[in-house]
């Protein structure tokens, strides 16, 4: 059976770190920043829920440098 060539699936492999260097690189630099957005995408989306997840379960409203470098409420300064 013959992988997903689709930009998300090769996306999902190179955050899975399953996207050997040659194959990779031997894409177009066009075909190579579509698979960066893709990923970029995905991992906004991640931190997005985790940061939701944290909000919803402690009550942390921020999370440091993942937005932005804010501090969470109550630290110092």
């Amino acid at each position: 059976m013959a992988r997903d060539s689709s930009p998300a699936a090769l996306a999902c492999r190179l955050i899975q770190g399953d996207f050997p260097y040659q194959e990779f690189f031997s894409l177009s630099p066009a075909e190579r920043n579509e698979i960066y957005a893709f990923a970029l995408a995905l991992l906004q989306a991640n931190i997005a829920e985790l940061k939701a997840q944290l909000k919803e379960r402690d009550g942390i409203e921020s999370v440091g440098a993942v937005n932005g470098g804010e501090r969470p409420r109550g630290s110092a300064d």
